[in-house]
């Protein structure tokens, strides 16, 4: 009798323990099947990096506009992540362009001109950039330079602007002289490939015409100094 008591309360005893562990979180279960674990099944903050698979969170799993800078490896976002026109004027700091970023076509010089140059009228390239040489050619009746431009300037698109540069020129207020210079944009005479400049000299000639007295000027073809430039 009083051993069937002993067991009945040992039987009790261990009962009692397995609930208490169990209450206690000392016994796991494993889970039948697939797809039973549930976002309620897992505490808050308890996933971790090495719970994760490889490429297991993909763009869809990432909330809009919650990847911050300091969630990039520095040096991680290349050329192939950014999207064309994604970099506006707004997203890069002042003074971080540097000359060695800008394409050929657009380095400082001339304000930002492809090749540009001045020349002194007597066949001397003063200083230039991206410029071959300047021919001046002795047609009669003409003052004519052939602008010969670097090799990654096509002469049939550009477009090419001249101005006066003193004192390489005739202008002056105290003799009513002027120069003057122009671009051909339909050259004749230069050899293809290359672009036409003419230069003129207006020199003062009083012209009398009956009573009355007209200032003016002779304009004719005359070696000038210009300075150009190819945008």
């Amino acid at each position: 009798m009083s051993g069937r008591i002993l067991a009945h309360l040992r039987q009790q005893w261990m009962g009692a323990l397995a609930l208490l562990l169990v209450l206690t979180g000392g016994t796991a279960y494993a889970l039948d099947g697939s797809n039973t674990v549930f976002s309620d099944d897992i505490v808050d903050g308890q996933v971790k990096t090495p719970d994760l698979d490889a490429d297991a969170v993909v763009s869809a799993k990432i909330l809009d506009n919650q990847v911050r800078g300091r969630d990039i490896a520095d040096g991680s976002v290349q050329e192939a992540e950014i999207a064309g026109g994604a970099v506006r004027t707004g997203e890069i700091a002042n003074g971080q362009v540097q000359a060695e970023d800008l394409a050929d076509g657009v380095k400082p010089g001339a304000s930002g001109a492809r090749a540009w140059g001045t020349f002194d009228g007597s066949g001397n390239l003063l200083r230039s950039k991206n410029v071959t040489g300047v021919t001046l050619l002795n047609t009669p009746g003409h003052n004519q330079y052939c602008i010969d431009p670097g090799a990654d300037i096509n002469a049939d698109t550009a477009v090419l602007m001249a101005t006066e540069t003193l004192p390489n020129s005739v202008t002056s207020a105290t003799y009513n002289d002027v120069s003057h210079v122009e671009w051909n944009s339909e050259s004749s005479d230069c050899p293809a490939g290359t672009m036409e400049v003419q230069t003129f000299a207006g020199l003062a000639d009083d012209r009398t015409f009956g009573d009355y007295d007209y200032g003016g000027f002779r304009l004719s073809p005359n070696p000038q100094g210009f300075t150009f430039a190819i945008p």
